[in-house]
């Protein structure tokens, strides 16, 4: 995995006119850390025990002096910097926010991806990047339409535009949760049973028509949604990262089809639908598809460090506390709706949080502004929100119900 530290020192990175002011205080930035690592990021500073601190400077070969601080700040705008103040000894320092050309980098990566993608994919543009924001924020993807409007072609021209390592699982009713996860299996020359994988074990996953499999079948993606791990036996697997998930279900009223449960439905991130192509559309699909199969001519244009880099810079983007309690306003009217039997979870509310940040990152910015709150709202809660039974007698929609919460709302302002 690739772990890319920047660490800068602040009085260094401070603006002239602020440098010489700037007290002896320091703190370390970084904008990109390992997952699986115990130092976390807000603001770009790093919590955590002084031997985590102090590992990361190391990892990073600066000779930072730093020291364990809890910060609360503002940005300046239009500057990129924030001005905090450290807690314990109230000194103000200043912090370099993200770069802008860290997230044009990622504004450029995504522009590729989805360029090289389009030549195998015809359809709905916003569902496309719907989908982008859930890959690069590492959220997984719940696709449901009717069969043939292109989920497969979409997630095997996106496996194939990021260079990952792809997987198709055909769920059926006859599906076993070990086909899935993997199992243990006697090794003859061995005379010891070994651990065979499953089909997961791959970094891009296309669970295809999951609502096709039984209840057990399906529980065998939980663990892998949530800990991106899987347990056999007593021995837990880590899945290869970074691990991107899209699953396929055809709608309820179709043959042979079983409800998800609530638990699975809210570890999808984001959900979206196709639906029939135009016109146009259709006459561009049959163009592709007359001499060849799209797919198979795509061509790589980033690698797995990348994606692991991207999501990474995702953490960075800066989140206001006026977006925050607009989040939670969200979430409250969500579980208060008469229409609603099951708001969202604190769940939902964080894959909103990290949904923003991805809108925001895929549109060049380094911080979250209301309106990509409320652009990829939808797709988060869609799938999630359980309807009251008046609800269905009254023949309102997921979606509709959605839009009411919205409108209810009003967007925050004065957002630094």
């Amino acid at each position: 995995m690739l772990i890319r530290f920047w660490i800068s020192f602040v009085r260094a990175n401070a603006p002239p006119s602020m440098s010489r002011d700037a007290p002896a205080c320091w703190t370390v930035i970084v904008t990109a850390v390992p997952s699986s690592s115990s130092v976390w990021l807000t603001r770009g500073i790093v919590r955590g025990t002084h031997d985590t601190v102090k590992s990361a400077r190391s990892a990073a070969a600066t000779k930072a002096a730093t020291r364990k601080r809890v910060f609360i700040g503002v940005r300046i705008p239009k500057t990129g910097w924030s001005v905090n103040r450290c807690t314990k000894c109230a000194g103000m320092i200043i912090l370099k926010a993200m770069q802008n050309t860290e997230t044009a980098s990622v504004h450029r990566m995504i522009a590729s991806v989805r360029d090289e993608v389009r030549k195998a994919f015809v359809g709905s543009p916003s569902a496309l990047d719907t989908i982008l924001v859930g890959f690069i924020t590492g959220l997984h993807v719940l696709i449901e339409d009717i069969p043939g409007v292109g989920k497969t072609t979409l997630a095997r021209s996106l496996a194939r535009a990021s260079g990952l390592d792809f997987a198709r699982i055909q769920f059926s009713p006859d599906l076993l949760p070990g086909d899935v996860t993997g199992m243990s299996v006697w090794a003859q020359d061995r005379h010891d049973f070994v651990f065979k994988p499953g089909a997961i074990m791959h970094q891009f996953i296309l669970a295809d028509e999951l609502n096709r499999a039984s209840a057990r079948t399906q529980s065998a993606l939980l663990e892998s949604m949530q800990e991106q791990s899987v347990s056999v036996d007593g021995t837990t697997y880590p899945l290869p990262q970074p691990f991107f998930l899209i699953a396929t279900q055809n709608p309820l009223q179709f043959a042979g089809t079983f409800r998800l449960p609530e638990g699975q439905l809210d570890r999808f991130g984001l959900s979206v639908s196709f639906g029939y192509p135009s016109a146009d559309d259709e006459s561009r699909i049959l163009e592709l598809m007359e001499h060849e199969y799209p797919v198979d001519k795509l061509q790589a244009v980033i690698d797995a460090d990348a994606v692991v880099s991207a999501r990474a810079m995702t953490l960075a983007v800066r989140v206001d506390a006026k977006i925050r309690q607009f989040l939670i306003a969200i979430a409250d009217r969500s579980r208060k709706n008469p229409h609603v039997r099951l708001g969202m979870s604190p769940r939902a509310t964080g894959h909103l949080l990290r949904a923003s940040q991805g809108v925001a990152l895929v549109n060049g910015r380094g911080y979250v502004i209301p309106e990509d709150v409320a652009s990829i709202a939808p797709a988060v809660l869609r799938h999630r929100l359980i309807l009251s039974p008046e609800a269905r007698m009254e023949e309102k929609s997921s979606a509709r119900v959605v839009d009411e919460i919205l409108s209810a709302i009003p967007l925050p302002t004065g957002v630094a």
